[in-house]
């Protein structure tokens, strides 16, 4: 590990964020006040796959509607889901419901990176962050844009995702940390400031960076060979046809188990296959079904092509008839309400995009 001679890793790093650092977060504690573990858990969790600017609005909202642990632990599910709706990656929000109840029923916030780690939803980086901003532990948080800085600082040649990669950096990390605690906040900070606003996946700005003395791979001019990329696989795509049924101003939704992709969120019926063009043709007093468009979203696994038909069914048999094609394990758990009322719900962010474009039309 090559350092400046005369300041650490850690001091470069510092002196940079005093300076050009995102020191005015919402979760910043005001100067000579603690930080509020509370914020900086949720803040923590929402950053999780989700960048700084897209989760700003999102954080004012949750910590309004649910500004203490206690709020969070009392709320239904479908409160909780409805202020992520948009959000994505839906566990997160199921994790902080679960993680704060669990939280109130042991009476106390957790004071260490392992407590924090014991909660749902909570792995080692995030733990790190919490317990070094919130208690001052000298724990490494080794999230993303931190694995991209030291991956280039030592041109670590191990692929992106692996356990080896996991293994070397966080000994890197850890040896990188300031030997006082009390500057664990700023340097937590500062450290996930570097890779999120210079260490930039593609052209990383270098000259800005403070510790770019001590980076391997800019001193070799290789920043764009590290990290060394993940043997990439195609990703499958997942056809599905989904039914939107509307009647006098109200559409039909389903209530998803709590578990599983999009769980506890409400969703379209899905339609076991592509429908004819003409359902009354197949079968008699079957009402027809109009073609809306298709929507395309991408997963971490998988991409979802949904196309949308529509129908307006002027009965309940009509209705019947219609979920008969569906996939719907449990029709009870259909709800009519207006399209207004299901952008207040938790929705997926593509099926909340297809309501506010259909909703306009009405």
């Amino acid at each position: 590990m090559s350092v400046s001679a005369e300041l650490s890793f850690s001091e470069l790093l510092l002196r940079w964020a005093a300076d050009h650092g995102r020191n005015a977060l919402p979760w910043h504690p005001r100067a000579g006040e603690p930080a509020d573990p509370y914020r900086v858990w949720v803040s923590e969790i929402m950053l999780q796959q989700t960048q700084l600017s897209t989760m700003l609005p999102y954080y004012h909202r949750f910590v309004a509607r649910f500004p203490s642990v206690r709020d969070l632990a009392l709320a239904q599910e479908s409160e909780v889901l409805a202020a992520w709706s948009g959000l994505g990656y839906y566990a997160r929000a199921r994790n902080l419901l679960a993680a704060s109840r669990a939280i109130e029923r042991a009476g106390c916030m957790p004071r260490s990176a392992s407590e924090w780690e014991a909660l749902p939803g909570v792995g080692a980086s995030t733990a790190a962050a919490i317990a070094s901003v919130t208690r001052c532990e000298r724990a490494a948080v080794l999230d993303g844009n931190v694995r991209r800085v030291f991956a280039r600082q030592v041109c670590a040649t191990e692929p992106w995702g692996s356990a080896a990669l996991a293994r070397r950096l966080q000994v890197e990390a850890q040896a990188r940390l300031p030997l006082e605690a009390r500057q664990m906040p700023a340097y937590t900070q500062a450290i996930m400031d570097l890779g999120a606003t210079v260490c930039l996946p593609r052209r990383p700005v270098c000259s800005r960076c403070p510790v770019a003395g001590s980076c391997l791979a800019f001193a070799r001019e290789q920043t764009g060979r590290f990290p060394v990329p993940a043997d990439k696989r195609a990703r499958p795509t997942r056809q599905a046809w989904w039914l939107l049924m509307q009647h006098e101003g109200q559409w039909a939704f389903l209530r998803r188990p709590p578990q599983g992709l999009w769980g506890g969120l409400l969703t379209l019926p899905e339609l076991a296959s592509a429908p004819p063009r003409s359902l009354e043709a197949r079968r008699s007093g079957h009402p027809d079904l109009q073609s809306v468009g298709e929507i395309v979203h991408d997963f971490t696994h998988f991409t979802l092509k949904a196309a949308v038909f529509r129908a307006q069914p002027q009965s309940q048999q009509d209705v019947q008839t219609l979920m008969s094609d569906s996939l719907a394990d449990d029709p009870s758990a259909m709800v009519w309400i207006t399209p207004e009322r299901a952008l207040q719900e938790g929705l997926p962010a593509p099926l909340r995009r297809l309501v506010v474009s259909l909703g306009r039309d009405e």
